[in-house]
């Protein structure tokens, strides 16, 4: 919700992606939004109201992140991260999935379906 509301504002998808971190304070998984402003990465989280600068949350060590043009899986330290290359764009590859969820809905919706 957090990045389609900034998107809806004007921020560029090219300055937000959507972070899959693991939280090694919990030891898990969790999601949290990073939004860059001037070389510089905030994280948006569900578990506070604060924008907090990246570098203040060491105890999330992220995975990978996604925005609507691309994908960057997260590097060890010390090597560099990159956009990771596939061979179609985000969308395409989740049209038939969205396609089978949609038609799947409307038989449910319409009783054909329990």
């Amino acid at each position: 919700t957090k990045y389609y509301a900034l998107r809806f504002l004007g921020v560029p998808a090219a300055q937000m992606r959507i972070a899959a971190v693991w939280n090694e304070k919990k030891d898990e998984g969790h999601a949290v939004l990073l939004v860059f402003v001037d070389g510089e990465a905030y994280v948006l989280d569900n578990f506070s109201d604060k924008v907090t600068p990246r570098a203040k949350l060491p105890h999330y060590t992220p995975v990978f992140h996604v925005n609507e043009d691309a994908m960057w899986l997260s590097a060890p330290p010390g090597e560099p991260e990159g956009p990771v290359k596939r061979p179609r764009p985000l969308r395409a590859r989740h049209a038939d999935n969205l396609s089978i969820a949609r038609l799947t809905s409307s038989r449910i919706a319409a009783g054909m379906l329990p």
